[in-house]
């Protein structure tokens, strides 16, 4: 993104904070629904869950060898998993966040949920080289103040020989406001992008081939993804509720003022929308074997 212009400065300071520390998560039935939206949206996005170029790889192994192991890491409301489980009925799936709160607690028999903390803990000793397919998803705003390197190195721990990584993202550097007609004025979108931007600390995720080979990771597939047209205002919807709950998390660290002035800009976002304005967000899928 390039604007010089300056940002409003309390809001300014509750997304300075997001972006430099782990910010006080919501398991309430908010961000269960804006993660499940999240899901559905991506899935139709993509037409995937688990993507073209490793599903048949891993279900050529002749059926008499142990079932595959497949994890979700970071797993939310665990859709993912339930999804795969239809797809892949003797697998073994593994949920695995550092806060089970949201997970469905009706499972299917193939499906498993515990609690570990990717950002932080070592990886524990019985899931080393465990899995065939290890999925995540929107890990960026979550690694605001981590160690990249560290994290990406417990994922390559958590693979077999030969297994798959597949790194579901959103592309923070090509995001912006999209407009049906040049003529559109958008400031309250502008700036919600601008600040979500944060000055490209998040523009990383269009690297992340590279940043997984230099830690051992081969890269096969680097696909980006664009808004299709029927998806649009479905995304924007998403968007917004995303920056409804980043402005929630800023009021649980204290400051009130910058929260009011996001949920204004939300709040005007929505009529910039309805007239020809959208808050867009490319994603991108990697896959690496280890």
């Amino acid at each position: 993104m390039a604007d010089n212009q300056p940002s409003t400065p309390s809001a300014a300071e509750g997304f300075q904070l997001l972006n430099s520390q782990n910010y006080p998560a919501n398991y309430g039935y908010r961000e269960a629904n804006r993660l499940n939206l999240q899901h559905f949206l991506w899935r139709e996005s993509f037409q995937f869950n688990i993507h073209p170029s490793i599903l048949p790889r891993i279900i050529s192994s002749p059926p008499s060898e142990a079932p595959l192991n497949i994890a979700d890491i970071v797993c939310g409301t665990g859709l993912w998993l339930m999804d795969v489980a239809r797809e892949l009925p003797k697998a073994q799936l593994d949920g695995l966040d550092i806060n089970l709160a949201l997970a469905p607690r009706e499972l299917p028999s193939n499906i498993a949920f515990r609690e570990w903390d990717l950002f932080q803990n070592p990886v524990p000793p019985d899931l080393v080289g465990k899995y065939d397919l290890i999925h995540v998803r929107s890990l960026a705003m979550r690694l605001a103040g981590k160690d990249l390197k560290s994290v990406i190195g417990r994922l390559y721990q958590l693979l077999k020989p030969g297994g798959y990584l597949q790194w579901d993202e959103s592309d923070y550097k090509n995001m912006g406001v999209a407009k049906t007609e040049p003529a559109v004025t958008a400031p309250s979108l502008t700036e919600l992008a601008k600040l979500w931007h944060s000055d490209g600390r998040h523009d990383w995720t269009i690297a992340l081939p590279q940043l997984l080979g230099e830690e051992g990771f081969q890269t096969l597939v680097n696909e980006h993804f664009d808004d299709k047209p029927e998806l649009v205002t479905a995304f924007h919807s998403l968007h917004l509720l995303t920056l409804d709950e980043f402005a929630l998390a800023i009021i649980r660290m204290g400051k009130h003022e910058a929260a009011a002035q996001i949920f204004k800009m939300v709040s005007d976002g929505i009529e910039e929308h309805r007239q020809g304005a959208t808050l867009s967000i490319p994603r991108l899928v990697v896959v690496a074997t280890k």
